[in-house]
């Protein structure tokens, strides 16, 4: 974790570090100088330097997509009963607002009011899921 903090300060203060920086790329925990980093991670760098997590916003814009894409089955199979139904459709909607909320939080810059705001959302959404997912076995058992 520090020599990350060290990498990171190499990019956004300048300093150069003569000593190789540990860090962490593809799952694997290597060392390499600055100049040998991997292209992908040099692309990744300047969303980084703003202070988003696109990796975080990627993964969870997928699981919107896949959220979104078997929530339509799993809402059209509760039509046996109205609460079920609502249950399942609130469920569903919960999974839909968490991950679209968290998704544009982490692709905003740090120390906005903007993300400030949306921080707020993310957690408010976690609560809602929370307590839908709480709802939907209360209503079923």
């Amino acid at each position: 974790a520090i020599s990350e903090k060290l990498f990171l300060r190499e990019i956004l203060v300048g300093e150069n570090f003569s000593d190789p920086v540990r860090m962490l790329y593809g799952g694997i925990l290597c060392k390499s100088p600055r100049s040998e980093a991997p292209k992908s991670f040099e692309i990744m760098e300047a969303f980084y330097i703003q202070g988003s997590d696109p990796m975080s916003s990627l993964t969870h814009l997928v699981g919107l997509v896949v959220v979104l894409f078997l929530s339509v089955p799993m809402v059209m199979s509760a039509r046996r009963s109205w609460s079920t139904f609502l249950f399942t459709l609130q469920f569903a909607f919960a999974c839909v607002l968490l991950l679209t909320i968290s998704s544009i939080f982490h692709m905003m810059a740090v120390g906005t009011p903007a993300r400030d705001l949306m921080l707020r959302l993310d957690i408010a959404a976690i609560f809602v899921l929370i307590a839908s997912t709480f709802t939907v076995l209360h209503g079923f058992l």
